[in-house]
């Protein structure tokens, strides 16, 4: 008689030695132009221009290791731009902290601020975030 459970097979974060790996599909560009003004520039910031830098936090300090993703054929539309490429990061699964947490930042050209995200890595079960997540970038102040 076959099992009316499904069988599932869990591991610890610990057993899992891959390197944190992330997709980044779009980003909302709307307030590239404040920030253009904000920094004095005579012309807006081309948002095909942008570079994403991921950074983790473990236990509230940032790992030297850190990922830098430049789009090669980003797709503009309307304030978004469509990147749709992967960025891996040099940190394997099993050295993150249950407290590790992901900062996204974006750049333009001459190392201006743009905004930035972050979202912690594992949830509030302590299970390793995974699927689509929306992450609204702030502005720079």
């Amino acid at each position: 008689m076959a099992s009316m459970y499904a069988h599932y097979r869990f591991y610890s974060s610990s057993e899992v030695p891959l390197d944190l790996k992330l997709h980044v599909t779009s980003l909302d560009c709307k307030h590239l132009a404040r920030t253009a003004a904000l920094a004095g520039l005579d012309e807006d910031i081309d948002p095909q221009d942008l570079v994403v830098r991921a950074h983790v936090y473990n236990d509230g300090t940032e790992n030297a290791e850190q990922g830098e993703y430049t789009p090669q054929l980003p797709m503009l539309l309307g304030s978004s731009v469509f990147w749709n490429g992967w960025l891996t990061l040099p940190l394997r699964i099993q050295d993150l902290s249950r407290d590790a947490q992901l900062v996204l930042t974006l750049w333009a050209p001459g190392e201006l601020l743009v905004g930035g995200c972050r979202i912690t890595l594992f949830d509030e079960r302590l299970r390793l975030r995974s699927g689509a997540h929306r992450l609204p970038p702030w502005a720079p102040i």
